[in-house]
């Protein structure tokens, strides 16, 4: 992979989706061994992401956070690999963690976001849809509160 990618181990549910919200390639499966997240991280070139005292190898990039609470660790991150070079915000989904396109509207989108005319973006995986709507606002705070400003 030629972009800098993570992969979360299951203790960090909650960081994943702040690493999503950047836009920012971040594997998380809650069903995942620990042998199975290392064997993938090796493969795929990505950091593992981890609460434990996992030794890194030549092969395997591991980050250990020291903090246990997702914003103190998305603070920890960005100082580690300033991740707001790297963030393309709001263009991930949070769900799959793969990327969002634009997309006409469909009749599951509510009156109000077609009102507004704003864009609307469907997840390439998934397929579900998503728009910049109020919550976008308090999707910024936390990461702000991170100290990744836009």
């Amino acid at each position: 992979m030629n972009q800098l990618s993570f992969i979360a181990d299951i203790e960090l549910k909650p960081l994943v989706k702040l690493i999503r919200m950047l836009g920012i390639n971040c594997r998380y499966d809650g069903g995942m061994s620990l042998p199975e997240i290392i064997t993938i991280a090796t493969s795929e070139q990505r950091i593992l992401l981890t609460l434990k005292s996992i030794a890194a190898t030549q092969k395997l990039n591991v980050f250990r956070f020291s903090s246990y609470e997702p914003i103190g660790q998305l603070r920890q991150l960005n100082k580690a690999f300033n991740l707001k070079d790297l963030a393309a915000p709001f263009s991930r989904c949070l769900i799959c963690n793969a990327e969002l396109i634009e997309t006409q509207p469909t009749p599951d989108v509510p009156n109000s976001v077609l009102k507004r005319n704003i864009p609307v973006y469907r997840c390439t995986e998934c397929r579900r849809l998503f728009w910049h709507g109020t919550h976008i606002e308090r999707m910024k705070d936390q990461l702000l509160e991170a100290g990744i400003v836009f």
